[in-house]
Formats: C-alpha cells, sequence, structure tokens
C-alpha cells in the first residue's frame, strides 16, 4: 500500500524492465486508489446532503452509541443548533430520556417499541410533539450491527386530529343525551 516509493534503476537488462514495469503499476494503482477515495468521499458527501434534506429528524449512531450522522431537523428537534455532536456519546448531550433510551436500545428493546406502537413525547413550552420512532440496522458483509438508523416521522398533525375527534364526539354524545332525557321525562309522564 505504499505507493510513493520508486525502485532506482541502476542496469539495462531484464530486471531493468521488470523493475520500470514495476514502478508504472505503482503509479497506477496510487492513482487508482485516489480516484477511488474521491469516490468514497463525493458519495459520502452526497449522502449527508441528502439526509440534510430530508424533513424528518433523522440520526444515525454506531455500535457504541455515537452520533455519526444527524440531519438539520433532527438537531432542531434536540435543540443542538452549534454544539458539536459528531462522534459523540448519546448520553452526552441530549438530555431527554426517552431519546436516549430510544438511540441506545438494543435489538430486543428495538423490537418492543416497535410491536407497542411507541409514540415519543415531546413537551415544549408552546406545544407539544409527537414523533413514531422507526429503527434500522446498518450491517456489515457478515451481518454483525454496525449502527441505527432512526427516522422520527412527526405524526403530531394526526394525534391532534384524534384528541379534535374525540372532544367532537364527546360534543355530540353530551348535546344528544340531554334533550334525550327531556324526552325520556316526557313520555314517563
Amino acid at each position: 500500500g505504499r505507493f510513493k516509493y520508486k525502485i532506482d534503476i541502476t542496469t539495462d537488462d531484464e530486471f531493468a524492465e521488470l523493475i520500470r514495469e514495476f514502478n508504472k503499476m505503482t503509479e497506477r494503482l496510487s492513482e487508482y486508489e485516489n480516484l477511488n477515495i474521491q469516490q468514497l468521499l463525493t458519495e459520502k458527501r452526497k449522502a449527508e446532503v441528502v439526509v440534510d434534506s430530508i424533513l424528518e429528524p433523522i440520526i444515525v449512531t454506531n455500535i457504541e452509541n455515537n452520533i455519526i450522522l444527524m440531519n438539520q431537523a433532527a438537531r432542531e428537534l434536540l435543540n443542538l443548533n452549534n454544539r458539536q455532536w459528531q462522534d459523540q456519546l448519546v448520553t452526552d448531550f441530549i438530555t431527554e430520556p426517552n431519546i436516549i433510551k430510544l438511540l441506545t436500545a438494543d435489538t430486543v428493546q428495538r423490537k418492543e417499541y416497535e410491536q407497542n406502537d411507541f409514540l415519543l413525547t415531546i413537551a415544549r413550552p408552546n406545544n407539544t410533539q409527537y414523533y413514531k420512532p422507526r429503527q434500522n440496522v446498518i450491517q456489515d458483509d457478515q451481518g454483525k450491527i454496525q449502527g441505527v438508523v432512526t427516522i422520527f416521522k412527526d405524526v403530531t398533525q394526526f394525534k391532534n386530529i384524534d384528541r379534535l375527534k374525540s372532544e367532537f364526539i364527546s360534543t355530540v354524545s353530551h348535546e344528544f343525551r340531554t334533550p334525550l332525557t327531556s324526552i325520556n321525562m316526557a313520555v314517563e309522564i
């Protein structure tokens, strides 16, 4: 992997020809490696831009519970505008216990959250927000877990609609009950 080294040519025989070809090969391998590194960096930047442009909060953690990647929506959710979060432990800067529990959950706990329709409630001074988290594991070629991608789907609007529906049904049933009671009393009389 040390492609910058060259072998000096001191003779003019078949060994010299072999050395020249060997030096050319190391040059081509060095160029190929640099090209691959540039392509990987470009793909990494593309992925970061795509993740950052998604409106739903996304947090990617590794197996040691360090934050690898987080989009702007997640930084706003956690109030981490300018704080350093890259490669930091989840517990170092997140104060919400339910988010810590979710991001540090093991495989069994994640499945329990999924089965129980876990709903994350974030209480803010002006409003309360509700999120349905979805987690996917990142695995290597051998199937070993390398990290977890957590996406927080904002279901606040649906929760508010459900609350309004319940209030409407309660109001309507109360409004029907009053005249029905009067009719029942009149019928009994």
